[in-house]
């Protein structure tokens, strides 16, 4: 079962893609959202993001740990 889930949101809150993470930590699932921004922006994805929305990463209750805003994440990946 994973530990975490990552939730990519467009610029309206609206839902993009759930994928599972199988972080031990948050800064690991933070690194799994980071990666695949990444993939998404910098190698083009076969399922497109938003560049103005966000990447909310969720624990196994459900609790939002860490949130990750595209825009900055695209800034500091340049």
């Amino acid at each position: 079962m994973p530990h975490f889930s990552l939730h990519f949101f467009d610029r309206t809150s609206l839902p993009i893609d759930i994928r599972p993470s199988h972080a031990r930590d948050v800064g690991q699932a933070m690194g799994d959202a980071n990666r695949r921004l990444y993939a998404c922006f910098r190698e083009g994805a076969a399922k497109p993001l938003d560049p103005c929305g966000r990447v909310d990463v969720l624990n196994a209750s459900g609790m939002i740990v860490a949130r990750i805003y595209c825009a900055e994440a695209i800034v500091a990946m340049s």
